[in-house]
């Protein structure tokens, strides 16, 4: 959990550097243009999760069988599938942007925010290719045996991100397309890093060979990432629903006040991505031993990890909400009602962790239909529904309490559903949850002794074929 929560929150940094840079240097104006463009930038983004966890999941397998052929096979495709995909996307992006503005409700008076929403997006196009290609490639790097190539290519990204900021705002003055260029160029030098995978004397597994390419894994590939890509295309999708929804009912200054949240959530979002990724890891690993004693263990585990991580994050939030929004905008009443939106919107954090832990358990037990079902309801659906309902009837602080009750619906929705299928089972409440029939497993083991050279060859040989 902490190095997957490590490397999401320096990930997370460089648009939180973005946002800090924008709202003290530049102003109000700009900060709601960027936060209301930045999900649409995020949904391409979505493309390279597919295909990273897709490529994770499948190379696990093909790599615990030891078949180079078949590993570089499935790392071609998906490489080359990124690519070609999302400098697709990206030329949209960039040619398509005034468009996208103007679908995104930047129009009538709010026409003023279009160029600096057309300047942020023309900018973050550029890198978008790389982006999609570093983070595909990052997250199966550890399979090939380089635990920490793929932390350093984020902290250096970012360190070149910050840098570049602080020096487009103070001394180059060149506006929110020049900030945009510069993450650009750290995913840049993200890709560069992690191409260092690649230097001369290391023997790889993960190899780009053209000809290896296979259009048959691309729909495997997709179907196995599609999980998790919901998972995070929910928040820009959840983005986009807020930010119209708000220029609606309220105005762009709610618009920022939304979007320094984010940047202020950055933590929360960091440690909730590296508590979830953990638990499908974990509970994937316990399923694949037909160990349901040890699955209900896991599920008791987690909740008590997340019960901790609650009341934490809640506690933090509730604290310093009147502090923190200051980190990245000086206007007071932006501030004011980002601090208000943090403590109303910080009461969801319980019922999403309840709710991921079940759903992160499900796709470690590869309910995969049932887990990309629960995420679209819990995390697209539902919050969009409420952001609406309640926004149109109480106003924007109607919305950020719409969060809360969105979750809490889910959580009931989550929970219920396995109760009612298993309700004329009489297992205890963590087998029901996990849609497991039976509670028992039975063991059986290999035995034997050796006391000379030839008795250990043989009992070697008598344990390899009782695994088989």
């Amino acid at each position: 959990m902490i190095v997957v929560a490590i490397a999401m929150f320096a990930g997370s940094v460089g648009s939180a550097v973005d946002e800090m840079v924008i709202g003290k240097f530049l102003g109000q104006r700009e900060i709601s243009a960027s936060g209301i463009v930045l999900p649409v930038i995020g949904i391409f983004s979505v493309i390279a999760t597919i295909f990273g966890n897709g490529m994770q999941l499948i190379l696990s397998e093909v790599i615990a069988r030891g078949d180079k052929k078949r590993t570089s096979e499935v790392f071609t495709t998906s490489l080359l599938s990124v690519l070609v995909i999302t400098a697709v996307a990206a030329a949209f992006l960039f040619a398509e942007s005034p468009a996208i503005c103007r679908a995104l409700g930047m129009t009538g008076r709010y026409e003023g925010l279009a160029p600096l929403g057309i300047a942020y997006c023309r900018g973050y196009a550029i890198g978008i290719p790389f982006f999609s290609a570093a983070i595909s490639v990052n997250q199966s790097l550890q399979l090939d045996g380089d635990r920490t190539l793929g932390l350093w290519a984020v902290l250096i990204s970012t360190a070149v991100n910050i840098t570049g900021d602080i020096l487009c705002a103070t001394v180059l003055h060149t506006g929110l397309f020049g900030l945009a260029l510069v993450t650009s160029i750290s995913n840049i030098v993200m890709f560069a890093v992690i191409l260092c995978h690649y230097r001369p004397g290391r023997i790889n597994l993960l190899m780009f060979v053209p000809s290896n390419f296979r259009i048959r894994d691309v729909g495997t590939l997709i179907a196995r990432g599609i999980p998790n890509a919901i998972l995070i295309a929910s928040g820009m999708v959840r983005g986009i629903v807020m930010n119209k929804t708000l220029l609606h009912v309220s105005d762009d200054i709610h618009v920022a006040a939304v979007s320094v949240m984010s940047s202020v959530n950055i933590l929360q979002a960091s440690l909730l991505s590296g508590f979830f990724a953990a638990v499908s890891m974990i509970s994937g690993v316990v399923a694949g031993e037909d160990d349901k004693r040890g699955l209900a263990s896991v599920m008791r585990n987690c909740m008590k990890i997340g019960a901790g991580l609650s009341v934490f994050l809640v506690l933090f939030i509730v604290i310093f909400a009147d502090m923190l929004p200051h980190i990245f905008i000086n206007d007071e009443q932006v501030t004011a009602i980002t601090a208000l939106a943090l403590r109303i919107t910080v009461l969801s954090v319980p019922f999403q962790i309840m709710s991921g832990v079940i759903c992160g358990m499900y796709q470690g037990l590869k309910y995969t239909k049932l887990s990309s079902v629960e995420y679209i309801v819990r995390d697209i659906l539902m919050p969009s529904v409420c952001f609406i309902a309640f926004g149109l009837s109480f106003g924007a602080v109607g919305m950020f309490a719409g969060m809360t009750v969105a979750y809490a619906i889910s959580l009931a929705f989550i929970i219920l559903y396995p109760l009612i299928r298993m309700r004329k089972t009489s297992l205890q409440l963590p087998y029901k949850l996990m849609l497991l029939k039976d509670s028992d497993i039975t063991y059986s083991s290999y035995e034997g002794s050796a006391g000379t050279l030839e008795e250990v060859s043989a009992l070697s040989e008598g344990a390899r074929q009782y695994c088989l």
